[in-house]
């Protein structure tokens, strides 16, 4: 006799709560069992090899710029020696030298630099630790010629720029004699002619050079137009010889002394006539003498610049102010290194 529906689910509504118990079983069991620790890693459901603790995330190396600083120095070559280096465009310490750690630590070298009396921290990167300076990273030795103006390179296009950085090419400190002397007018004259004709040959910029003299009559500071290299209008040979000399004479006014004394005569020669710009800036650069190869009328007859407007009597204002002005010193020379500028299809700016 077939069973009734009754009989045959009887079987069925037996099994259903012993399978739900040995779920639920299982599950408790599943959630009672130790869980890895942190950072550690189970093992696949099919790993016969037990769990593995997985490494620590590394701390990234400081790349970059110190905060709220650009990194502005990105060519630093640096000496494991513990030194301050003279590198150019910064000077430097290897981490070792300001921290025993792994990386850099800015106030650790922030505070180096200020014991070596340089400047503060510009930048970090992977392996050195660079600090960008004012002006020198060491204080020149006497027969150094001072090549920079200014410290920093250009900075980040989203920080405000806040310093500029000026610099002779590397060749002029070799094509002055520091211990020569230079007691004829001439002689200072034709080096600032030599410098303006090495800067066409060595396409470092435009056809002038000044030179500035102390009272000993030997070189104090130099200076070449470089105004398209470094992208700086005020870039003129008797500007960057002015500047130069004001940073490595530690004065505003070359001439004056801490207390305001006459410490002269401090001569500048230059190739050509100063322009308008170089004009303004003799007036108060604290110079005596101003001696001039070739005459603005030179300048715009064999090349193209434009050396803009003068007072009528612009050596007559340079000598009621202290300043004796001397034209036409080896001007057939300096007007040779002018044309041949403007024959080459020189750029004029």
């Amino acid at each position: 006799m077939p069973a009734s529906p009754e009989t045959r689910s009887f079987p069925m509504r037996g099994l259903l709560p012993s399978a739900f118990t040995l779920l639920l079983a299982l599950t408790m069991a599943a959630c009672a069992a130790p869980q890895p620790a942190d950072g550690v890693k189970p093992p696949p459901m099919s790993d016969p090899l037990p769990a593995t603790v997985l490494p620590a995330p590394a701390t990234p190396p400081r790349h970059g710029a110190v905060a709220g600083l650009p990194d502005l120095d990105r060519s630093c070559r640096i000496d494991a020696d513990c030194a301050v280096k003279n590198v150019g465009n910064c000077c430097g310490y290897y981490p070792a030298c300001v921290n025993r750690s792994a990386e850099p630590d800015p106030k650790a070298v922030q505070a180096a630099c200020a014991r070596s009396g340089v400047a503060g921290v510009c930048g970090f990167r992977e392996i050195q630790a660079c600090a960008c300076v004012a002006s020198r990273c060491e204080p020149a030795p006497s027969d150094a010629l001072p090549l920079r103006a200014a410290a920093v390179r250009r900075s980040d296009p989203m920080s405000l720029p806040a310093r500029v950085d000026l610099r002779l090419p590397d060749w002029v400190p070799d094509a002055i004699d520091r211990e020569r002397t230079y007691p004829a007018d001439a002689d200072k004259v034709a080096l600032a002619i030599t410098l303006a004709a090495r800067n066409i040959d060595e396409g470092t910029g435009g056809p002038f050079g000044a030179v500035l003299f102390g009272p000993d009559q030997r070189v104090v500071a130099a200076g070449v137009n470089v105004v398209l290299p470094q992208s700086t209008s005020l870039a003129h040979a008797e500007n960057m010889a002015y500047m130069l000399a004001q940073q490595a004479l530690g004065r505003a006014r070359i001439n004056l002394d801490e207390a305001g004394n006459p410490c002269g005569p401090y001569t500048l020669a230059t190739s050509a006539q100063p322009c308008c710009q170089c004009y303004g800036a003799t007036v108060w650069a604290g110079v005596d003498r101003l001696l001039i190869g070739a005459r603005a009328d030179d300048v715009q007859a064999l090349t193209e610049f434009d050396e803009g407007p003068l007072p009528e009597d612009w050596t007559g204002e340079l000598a009621r102010r202290g300043i004796e002005v001397v034209r036409d010193v080896e001007r057939e020379r300096a007007r040779a290194v002018l044309a041949a500028y403007g024959r080459g299809g020189g750029r004029s700016y």
